[in-house]
C-alpha cells in the first residue's frame, strides 16, 4: 500500500511524520492514511507562521518546572515534575510546542481518565492548561489548545466527608484495637479532623507552632492562623510530649497516608482518607452557618471559588436559610 508522504503505519492506524529543522515530529494516530496526512500538513503549514523561539514540549516543560520550583511549594513542583513526565511519554518530548492540538489534549485526558481515576485526570489536565496558558503568556505559541476540551467525559468523583459522629466511631475503634500506634494514629486523625490541615501542612507542623491558643500553618501559599479548640489541647499535649521545639511530628506526607489507609482497610468506611477528613472540618464550618470568607481563610483556599464548592455541595439547606428570614410585609 502507497502512503502519502511524512506518513507511516503505526498499530492499527496511521501516523504522521517529520523532522523539522532537527525536531521530530509524530501525530496522533488516525484510522486512515488520509487523516494523518491531513494532519501532519497542518502541523508543517503551523510550523511555517511559528514563532521564532520554536520550542519543544520538554523544553517548554522544563522553564515552567524552573518557574514552579521558585513560586510553589516543593510537593506541587514535585506532582509539576510526575506530571509532566507523562505528558512527555504520551506527546513525545521533542514534538514542537506549536504543534499540539486540542485533539492530542483531548485524546490526552480520554486515555488518563481510562488509566486513571476521574480526579486524577482532572488535575493532570490541569497541569497541561498550566503549561499551555504560560507559553502563550511567554510568546512560544499563540494560543492555547486546551481551550474546547470536553471534560464532560470526565465524570466528577462526589467529595468524601464525615460527620461529627462518624470520626468519633472510628477514633473509637482504633483505640479499641488496642495497637502500639493506636493512640498516636487516632490523635493525628483527630488533628486533621478538627483543623482540616492538610497532610503536608501537619508534616510541616513545629512544636513552636503552638501559641496563644492558634496554630501557625505554613499553608500552599501563605501562612495563616487556625484556632485550637479545647477538644483539642489534649491530643496536641501528647503530641508535643513535654519539648519546647523541633518538629510536632516527625512523619511525612506519605506516612500520614498510609496510615489512614492501614486503617481504612479494617473500617466500614471506604471513603477515610486524610481530604476527608479535611472536607468534615470545612462542611462543619459550613453546616455551623460561618460566613464563606471566613470558612475560606481557616481552609487556607487561595480563591473563594474553591470553598464555595463546599456551599454548593450544601445548597439543599439554602432553601431552609431563605424560608428562615423574617417577613417584610
Amino acid at each position: 500500500m502507497n502512503l502519502p508522504p511524512h506518513v507511516e503505519a503505526h498499530g492499527k492506524g496511521y501516523r504522521g511524520r517529520k523532522r523539522i529543522e532537527g525536531l521530530l515530529v509524530r501525530t496522533r494516530t488516525f484510522p486512515t492514511p488520509e487523516d494523518a496526512y491531513q494532519a501532519i500538513i497542518r502541523v508543517i503549514t503551523e510550523y511555517r507562521t511559528a514563532p521564532e523561539d520554536v520550542l519543544s514540549l520538554r523544553e517548554a516543560g522544563e522553564r515552567l518546572l524552573r518557574h514552579t520550583e521558585k513560586v510553589r511549594t516543593e510537593a506541587t513542583a514535585k506532582f509539576y515534575r510526575q506530571t509532566l513526565g507523562y505528558i512527555y511519554r504520551e506527546l513525545g518530548e521533542t514534538t514542537p510546542l506549536f504543534s499540539i492540538g486540542r485533539d492530542d489534549i483531548q485524546e490526552l485526558v480520554h486515555k488518563w481518565t481510562e488509566e486513571t481515576s476521574p480526579a486524577t485526570a482532572l488535575v493532570r489536565f490541569r497541569v497541561v492548561r498550566r503549561l499551555m496558558l504560560w507559553s502563550v503568556r511567554q510568546g512560544w505559541i499563540r494560543s492555547s489548545p486546551h481551550v474546547g476540551v470536553d471534560l464532560r467525559r470526565v465524570p466528577r468523583r462526589e467529595m468524601a466527608w464525615f460527620t461529627g459522629e462518624q470520626i468519633r466511631s472510628i477514633v473509637a475503634r482504633i483505640l479499641e484495637a488496642e495497637k502500639p500506634t493506636s493512640r498516636r494514629d487516632a490523635d493525628l486523625i483527630l488533628l486533621i479532623a478538627q483543623t482540616g490541615l492538610r497532610r503536608s501542612e501537619v508534616a510541616r507542623l513545629r512544636v513552636q507552632d503552638i501559641s496563644g491558643g492558634h496554630l501557625w500553618v505554613r499553608g500552599k501559599v501563605e501562612e495563616r492562623r487556625v484556632p485550637v479548640r479545647a477538644a483539642l489541647s489534649d491530643v496536641l499535649e501528647r503530641l508535643v510530649d513535654g519539648r519546647s521545639a523541633g518538629p510536632l511530628i516527625h512523619e511525612s506526607p506519605s506516612v500520614i497516608s498510609h496510615m489512614v489507609e492501614r486503617w481504612r482497610v479494617n473500617l466500614p468506611e471506604p471513603s477515610l482518607h486524610p481530604h476527608a477528613l479535611r472536607h468534615a472540618f470545612i462542611f462543619m464550618l459550613v453546616d455551623a452557618g460561618v460566613p464563606v470568607n471566613r470558612v475560606a481563610e481557616l481552609a487556607g483556599h487561595r480563591t473563594i471559588g474553591t470553598t464555595m464548592k463546599y456551599f454548593h455541595a450544601r445548597s439543599s439547606g439554602l432553601r431552609d436559610a431563605v424560608e428562615g428570614l423574617p417577613e417584610l410585609d
